[in-house]
């Protein structure tokens, strides 16, 4: 499906549309340093919007992830992952996983119309899914310590999960909005995953169930090596048949014989 709509709407996909998104934030954060209360025409309310502020549509993507100085390195890390991902998939691909989260964003907001939504988890889903093709990418924090982003991903999901847990309903909505994306574009492949890894939980289950088998068993008493490990085992040459015996019976047994095989 992805390729027949690549084939369709390729001509339409915005170039660099990582690099455009983190310049058009770090133009919002200096006009926050100067004037911080105009950020307020760019949030998504939907209620502006029916009244004719249609504007707030595309702009609320443009806003920082807050006006601090770590926001500049935010910023470094959208764009970093970002045009590593339409590297990865193109750029009609990278257009579409953002277009999902932004649709999905605006469906949330239309419950709240009157409360601003945020943009913070549709660039949380690029950071994921930047961490998914990317584990063994190294992150220096606090521009010391070199942590994998994978590491740094599990603690997202995990802030994710409470933010569904014990956020609010609005909360709740936006998280899902913003990750809708991630699954559709790795659901299959963390499903198909998931499935592998049960078949060889179940294989690696079967084995250690043979390996726990006996392989000597007394005919007489049933006893095997694993009852005790010093049973010594013999099999007898005057049974017929393959017939194996403790050491306690190998001279005291009653032979198998072919009539009483047969009987």
């Amino acid at each position: 499906m992805l390729n027949q709509l690549e084939r369709r709407f390729q001509r339409f996909a915005v170039p660099r549309l990582a690099a455009f998104l983190s310049v058009g934030q770090l133009l919002v954060w200096v006009l926050g340093q100067a004037q911080p209360q105009r950020l307020q025409n760019l949030s998504l309310v939907v209620d502006d919007v029916v009244d004719g502020q249609y504007w707030r549509l595309i702009s609320f993507l443009f806003l920082p992830p807050g006006l601090g100085v770590l926001s500049l390195f935010g910023l470094y890390l959208f764009n970093l992952m970002g045009t590593a991902l339409e590297a990865q998939w193109g750029d009609f691909r990278f257009n579409l996983f953002v277009f999902v989260a932004w649709l999905a964003t605006l469906a949330t907001a239309c419950g709240w119309p009157d409360l601003p939504a945020t943009n913070v988890f549709i660039g949380g889903s690029v950071f994921l899914a930047f961490a998914h093709l990317f584990p063994d990418f190294e992150i220096a924090i606090m521009f010391v310590l070199p942590v994998k982003v994978r590491w740094i991903a599990m603690f997202t999901w995990i802030g994710f999960a409470w933010e569904i847990a014990f956020g609010d309903w609005m909360t709740k909505f936006m998280v899902c909005s913003g990750v809708a994306n991630y699954f559709l574009f790795f659901g299959l492949e963390i499903l198909q995953h998931a499935r592998h890894s049960q078949r060889r939980m179940e294989h690696a289950a079967g084995q250690l169930a043979l390996s726990r088998q006996a392989f000597h068993t007394c005919s007489v008493c049933g006893a095997t090596e694993r009852d005790n490990p010093q049973l010594e085992f013999r099999f007898c040459s005057k049974c017929d048949g393959n017939h194996e015996y403790c050491d306690q019976h190998l001279r005291t047994h009653e032979h198998v014989a072919p009539a009483t095989r047969d009987a």
